[in-house]
């Protein structure tokens, strides 16, 4: 008898101990940064499939999960009303992506944003890069690049609705699929 109690004694340590080192491991986690050094925590993220997406000027092919991006040419677009909880000065625009080929080159976004009123004119100004990155030169690699919109550039958070016009730059002209587009803010 004295061998079985000595024996659940130690198991019930071995437990307590396990879930005492357990309990010591934070559970929050440091904010993601950004390869650009963004390492804002932000409070609210809104997911948007590639397909509420506009896009024109280049070659574009609808995909079950996405749309393929030919090459460099073309542009896609994002209008989206303020968020009503809304408060700060700057959000961040990520795009998620698959390579389409083994082809090398600098992959790099660029992202030209405006907010606006009923009646405003429409005029864009300037534009923000996300970071650049090697292409994998390997097919079906799943990506992620940034840009943080700060205001300036010719964007203010102040108007309504904002509007965010997308343009692929860098080195690498191959095929991409955008799957998913997320705003934080």
């Amino acid at each position: 008898m004295k061998i079985g109690l000595i024996g659940a004694s130690a198991v019930l340590l071995a437990v307590v101990m396990t879930t005492d080192a357990q309990a010591a491991t934070p559970a929050a986690k440091a904010p993601t940064c950004t390869p650009a050094g963004d390492c804002t925590t932000y409070k609210h993220l809104l997911n948007l499939p590639v397909g509420a997406l506009s896009y024109g000027f280049g070659t574009f092919t609808p995909h079950p999960r996405g749309l393929d991006w030919a090459d460099n040419t073309g542009e896609m677009t994002l209008t989206v009303q303020r968020p009503a909880d809304f408060k700060g000065d700057k959000v961040r625009l990520t795009l998620v992506y698959e390579t389409r080929s083994d082809q090398s080159g600098d992959i790099t976004f660029g992202v030209t944003a405006i907010s606006f009123h009923h009646g405003s004119s429409f005029e864009t100004y300037g534009g923000f890069l996300t970071d650049t990155v090697t292409s994998p030169e390997s097919p079906t690699i799943l990506m992620q690049q940034s840009a943080v919109i700060e205001t300036g550039q010719g964007w203010g958070p102040d108007g309504p609705w904002w509007y965010f016009e997308i343009h692929r730059q860098g080195s690498y002209n191959a095929s991409l699929r955008l799957m998913a587009v997320t705003l934080e803010y």
